[in-house]
């Protein structure tokens, strides 16, 4: 009986324990936690079980104590079902089931990368050193890697998907043959902002042959006189701009 009850202590304590904290808030983002509602606010911790939601117009950043790092957008659904950062048994399960979300992985995906895995609607993502992300659109999901690679998979097939390519997996289906994707379709699956990007830089972006993962900037040509950064590795919420001519205020 006493060990049972040990048991049951200690099962308690790794649900309450804070394993990861949102590091950063833009708009509303709520966390339901068994059967309470909360008002997330920057440097709330996470645990087991928790549930993260974010609104229209908002995103968030969440760190896990591995350094594994998650960026929600907006709309979207984050479940943190298991995770144990141990040297014999780190593993990482996590849960995407709406909107869009990147990522970077920490210390478990260099120890234990058979053990880290992200669930999507339609397919799980497995990890190798890697970054990348997922949109989560009605019965579609679109897998991009932009750092080493995933292995997205589900009961009707697996893919490896390296970086700078992308894969889509409808509902009841198996992951499609990953193809390379361009600048504007990386563009699309990112934030709001980002899709105010005037038409012209939106051309130049799909028509770059350079791609954007060679680096985390891509330069636009002086012809319009704007730079767009799309962030992809460091997953700074802040760090996606489209900015002006530095002489726009004189015309």
């Amino acid at each position: 009986m006493l060990k049972m009850i040990t048991l049951s202590l200690s099962v308690s304590a790794l649900l309450c324990a804070d394993i990861a904290s949102l590091t950063h808030i833009k708009g509303e983002v709520h966390i339901q936690r068994a059967q309470q509602a909360l008002q997330a606010t920057v440097g709330m911790p996470l645990q087991i079980q928790d549930v993260v939601t974010t609104s229209t117009h908002s995103k968030t950043k969440i760190r896990f104590e591995d350094e594994t790092v998650i960026q929600l957008g907006e709309r979207s659904t984050f479940r943190l079902n298991d995770y144990l950062l141990d040297a014999k048994n780190a593993k990482a399960d996590l849960e995407v089931s709406t909107g869009v979300f990147k990522f970077v992985t920490g210390t478990i995906g260099q120890i234990a990368p058979e053990r880290f895995k992200i669930e999507t609607k339609n397919a799980t993502i497995g990890i190798r050193g890697t970054a990348g992300g997922c949109r989560i659109k009605e019965d579609i999901n679109t897998c991009f890697c932009t750092k080493g690679a995933i292995v997205v998979s589900n009961a009707q097939g697996l893919v490896v998907v390296e970086a700078g390519y992308m894969t889509v997996i409808a509902e009841g289906q198996a992951p499609q043959t990953p193809n390379a994707f361009s600048a504007q379709e990386i563009l699309m699956l990112g934030d709001a902002e980002a899709q105010k990007a005037p038409q012209e830089i939106r051309d130049l972006l799909a028509s770059s042959e350079s791609g954007l993962f060679s680096s985390d900037t891509l330069d636009t040509p002086p012809l319009s006189g704007y730079t767009y950064t799309l962030n992809t590795t460091a997953l700074d919420p802040e760090a996606d701009k489209l900015l002006p001519p530095q002489n726009a205020a004189d015309h």
